[in-house]
């Protein structure tokens, strides 16, 4: 069984594409999150340095 075995082969993508299908789910939130987190923090800055 080689690297070039068809079974491995197939066997690699399908676990390729569970990986690809978990980290899709999750990852947006995880930017979203940060989006928001960053724009927050961004205009909290730039509000007290107007304010000043």
């Amino acid at each position: 069984m080689g690297c070039c075995n068809p079974l491995l082969r197939e066997k690699a993508k399908e676990q390729e594409e569970q990986v690809n299908r978990n980290g899709k789910e999750k990852l947006p939130v995880a930017a979203k999150i940060g989006a928001v987190g960053i724009t927050i923090i961004f205009v909290t800055i730039m509000g007290i340095i107007l304010l000043n």
